[in-house]
């Protein structure tokens, strides 16, 4: 049985987002989160410091009992226990390191195809571990698989491919495809109904090998960042949480080319930093304007540093509130941390003007 005197030490796989109405527990073994008041957020920072006993004769005595039962929460919940020596149990630095130049890229497709030789080089040259291929204009899996050549013997993680939906491309063709490259996952977009098919490698190696069918229709770059509680995702270990939490979410290490061959920190943005058919992404990687917006996390930006969801969530910043502000909220979120409720962003009279800006 635990003793007064006892230190209760947080496990390193528990993180606490504290947001402007309510506490958020992430929970990185569980894959799960849970909410609590913010009254006791601020007891969280002493943990680490002072013993059980000692916090405890530091609150007003009416709050004890709360205090104790705060406690037992954590306990009951496997998020904490109870240790004899807390310097036995050093703070988890808050660091983030990747070996990856480039850690992922998206390259959009409309009407013609880039120097796909090229692009598949200076990725692998970066170290570049995902990659997207959204296309926005139909395409034969010929030319797909033309494509794909390029991307063979390399070593890239995983190729996600986003095709418009086509009644003729069967899920024996794909899986095919992804028996060949054993890297390669699909989203088809515009399809009659939301459906999701896994193979054999699914099983495997997790998030490959599969085909997603949704019913909305991706008409260009636009059509990205949109945020609600679907699109939330859970880090899956302490490196990407702190990726999260100390970079920008959607845009460290990231490097993409728009329809045009622009490239860019994100198709949808405005600033480009050259021309694929004029430059290498190795080049606009050594470019410090083109990695500086890598820094802008979400602790950085109006209201979403106020949010308790700002760790699990992927910023945008090509779309936001205020138009050119890059530390303006992200304009297609609907949730308010102020009052904890989730709207239609799109319905909202306030986005109304920057709505009308980027043309939506």
């Amino acid at each position: 049985m635990a003793q007064k005197e006892n230190f209760l030490l947080v496990y390193t796989n528990v993180f606490f987002v504290r947001g402007h109405t309510r506490t958020m527990i992430l929970d990185l073994l569980k894959n799960d989160w849970i909410f609590f008041d913010n009254e006791y957020a601020d007891l969280i920072d002493l943990f680490p410091n002072n013993s059980i006993d000692s916090i405890a004769k530091s609150i007003d005595p009416e709050s004890q009992e709360d205090f104790y039962n705060f406690i037992q929460f954590l306990l009951v919940n496997d998020y904490a226990c109870y240790v004899d020596d807390i310097s036995l149990f050093p703070k988890i630095e808050e660091v983030w390191h990747s070996p990856y130049k480039i850690t992922n890229s998206i390259i959009d497709f409309n009407d013609k195809i880039h120097d796909m030789e090229k692009i598949a080089d200076n990725l692998f040259l970066l170290g570049c571990q995902f990659i997207e291929l959204r296309f926005y204009s139909d395409i034969q899996i010929i030319e797909l698989q033309n494509i794909l050549k390029f991307f063979k013997n390399k070593d890239f993680r995983n190729i996600h491919i986003i095709l418009k939906y086509d009644s003729n491309i069967s899920n024996d063709v794909i899986f095919n495809i992804c028996k060949e490259y054993l890297n390669l996952s699909f989203t088809l977009y515009n399809a009659p109904k939301n459906e999701y098919f896994k193979s054999a490698l699914d099983n495997v190696l997790p998030s490959v090998g599969y085909i997603h069918y949704i019913e909305q229709n991706i008409i260009d770059c636009t059509s990205c960042g949109i945020i609600n509680s679907t699109t939330f995702l859970n880090p899956k270990n302490v490196g990407i949480f702190m990726s999260n939490k100390l970079y920008n979410s959607c845009l460290n290490r990231k490097i993409s080319i728009d329809i045009d061959g622009n490239i860019k920190n994100c198709p949808s943005m405005k600033q480009s930093y050259g021309n694929i058919n004029e430059n290498s992404l190795l080049e606009v990687y050594e470019n410090k304007n083109f990695r500086d917006i890598w820094s802008l996390n979400k602790d950085m930006i109006s209201i979403c540093k106020d949010c308790e969801f700002r760790y699990v969530c992927s910023d945008c910043r090509a779309y936001t509130e205020i138009p050119n502000n890059q530390y303006s909220k992200p304009l297609k979120c609907g949730y308010d941390p102020y009052t904890g409720k989730w709207e239609d962003w799109s319905k909202n009279p306030f986005k109304q003007k920057a709505i009308d800006f980027y043309k939506m």
